[in-house]
């Protein structure tokens, strides 16, 4: 077995000047740096040699200074400046003529000359992981060279999960996704911070909407960034449909999104633990292709045809988000896999604005937790520190119990129509703290109208986290495109929607509803817009359904 780092560890040796410890020190001092910021200097202070720099009084005096201000902060949540005086005149009594020589000023600092040292604290302390494992990585591949091991799985599975560790390390330190931590109302850089906020909630690829004008609707109004989306379903019942169908229409119904920019094509990350490329691309293609068209007998242009022309795949500089699809098979990948993933892409000159997981029963945690319903409820964790990291939305599924089923198939022997709302939360395949972790659930079922014998597929929306439409349904069925049933129909450009209240042939659709009440007119955001607030709130205002999707399962008789 190859040795596991102990707590001796080398220490870090930096070059700083003076000048870069005094807005160190004022980076300190700042009431609106974050507490992750402040954790992150104090964290690479405590891994310096402070040996090595004795021959530097100076500087010597300032880091330790810096290690006294951050530790009273983040240990006893000082925030007067008489008691961090006194904290520290009592802490390190050599330090006092240098606080006497420094005039410790509270937010000295802009909130941008806060992000810039935040970033050149972020990058040392990334380094300084480096320099650490650097040892242990370069004896287990001595260890590889050397044949020492009998076993290959475990020889990689131990270099994969050295690596991993460094690469999540590295990453957690950072803040890509521009998270904000702190806002004081009262502050003086509140305005600063706020206008942070304004920016990136008018962020064009921070709302992604569908072409389906009900799930926008459930959605309040799209797929957000930072956050984690589940879909349920029962086995075998267009899980994988359903997320590759999102995909699709992310890609065409956000025209607010510039495809290029800086020089970075646009993508939505499509990764499949459960069908191949070959599946996944052939069901695209079918998804595309008329009834009677047999993929057999397609040759590789016509292939590409269907899919640029019917598909919209056409891409230049002005159109066209693009989806790059990976296959990785069952428990080969795991959350830390993902930041590896994004990262090459990005050099690769694609960038990610969403990510759809197909699906997330497949995927390993970090944290290496071996009873499933714990490895769940990690992996859901992650997947939203991922979601948060990146600011983008992460989008999954996950299949329901034996409890769901069972409640499905005797609804079915009991000929009920609107199925999905029989099948609550607790129908969860091994893990309620999945839905804990996820900020929306919602179930679907393919389900056939008796009437008429068309195909829908039925969304009924069971958790969402932040601000919703009260007035608007949670349960709706909606229609396919075609006899083929792979692909939903879309009605983000059309005057109504054409989703259906309930499939039992007594009840209405919800058009026909609408048009009965008070003849209130209907004010559907057209397919692109990221304007939450008027969206959110204007779809079917005025339906109240709560006696169809309340209604609860009974036997009958």
């Amino acid at each position: 077995m190859p040795k596991t780092r102990t707590k001796k560890e080398p220490k870090a040796i930096f070059t700083f000047e003076i000048s870069t410890l005094n807005s160190l020190l004022k980076y300190a001092m700042c009431s609106f740096v974050p507490k992750s910021g402040i954790a992150n200097l104090h964290r690479l202070m405590e891994e310096l040699d402070i040996n090595a720099y004795a021959y530097n009084p100076d500087i010597v005096s300032r880091l330790k200074l810096i290690t006294y201000i951050t530790e009273s902060k983040l240990t006893y949540g000082v925030k007067d400046i008489d008691v961090l005086k006194t904290y520290i005149e009592e802490s390190y009594p050599d330090g006092k003529d240098l606080l006497n020589e420094l005039p410790l000023e509270v937010d000295a600092l802009s909130a941008s000359d806060t992000a810039s040292l935040g970033k050149v604290i972020t990058e040392r302390l990334q380094y300084l992981y480096i320099f650490k494992y650097k040892d242990n990585i370069i004896n287990l591949l001595n260890e590889f060279g050397k044949g020492g091991w009998t076993s290959y799985y475990r020889t990689i599975e131990t270099v994969k999960t050295e690596l991993q560790s460094l690469l999540m390390n590295i990453t957690q330190v950072e803040n890509k996704g521009g998270l904000i931590r702190r806002l004081n109302m009262s502050d003086s850089s509140y305005g600063e911070i706020v206008d942070q906020i304004m920016k990136k909630a008018k962020m064009p690829a921070a709302i992604l909407q569908t072409g389906v004008r009900q799930l926008n609707a459930i959605l309040s109004p799209g797929f957000k960034g930072g956050r984690l989306y589940l879909f349920l379903g029962l086995t075998g019942r267009f899980k994988s449909g359903t997320l590759l169908n999102v995909a699709d229409q992310i890609r065409k119904y956000n025209p607010q999104i510039k495809p290029v920019e800086d020089g970075m094509r646009k993508t939505i990350l499509f990764i499949s633990n459960e069908n191949s490329i070959e599946e996944t691309y052939e069901r695209l293609l079918d998804m595309y292709s008329d009834i009677d068209d047999d993929i057999l007998q397609m040759s590789t242009e016509d292939a590409i045809k269907i899919i640029k022309e019917k598909g919209g795949y056409s891409f230049t500089e002005n159109t066209g988000i693009t989806i790059e699809f990976r296959y990785y098979a069952n428990m080969e990948m795991s959350t830390g896999d993902l930041y590896t993933i994004v990262d090459e892409m990005a050099d690769e000159g694609y960038k990610v604005i969403a990510v759809v997981l197909d699906y997330i029963a497949r995927i390993r945690s970090v944290n290496g937790s071996t009873e499933e319903r714990f490895r769940l409820q990690d992996v859901a964790k992650e997947l939203k520190s991922f979601a948060t990291f990146y600011s983008i939305p992460v989008i999954t599924a996950q299949q329901v119990n034996r409890e769901g089923n069972g409640i499905i198939d005797a609804a079915m022997r009991d000929d009920k129509a609107d199925l999905a709302k029989f099948i609550g939360t607790t129908a969860v395949s091994e893990s309620y703290g999945l839905i804990f972790e996820a900020d929306w659930v919602a179930l679907i079922n393919l389900e056939k109208r008796k009437s008429d014998e068309q195909w829908f597929l039925t969304f009924n929306r069971l958790k969402i986290r932040g601000k919703q439409d009260p007035s608007a349904i949670t349960y709706f069925n909606h229609p396919f495109a075609d006899a083929k049933r792979i692909r939903l129909a879309t009605d983000v450009e059309l005057e109504r929607t054409i989703s259906v209240v309930s499939l039992a042939s007594d009840l209405e659709s919800i058009d026909t509803r609408e048009d009965r009440l008070d003849n209130t007119e209907n004010k559907y955001v057209t397919s692109g817009s990221i304007v939450a607030a008027n969206h959110a709130s204007s779809i079917l205002q005025t339906l109240d359904l709560s006696n169809v999707v309340t209604g609860k399962y009974k036997k009958s008789a």
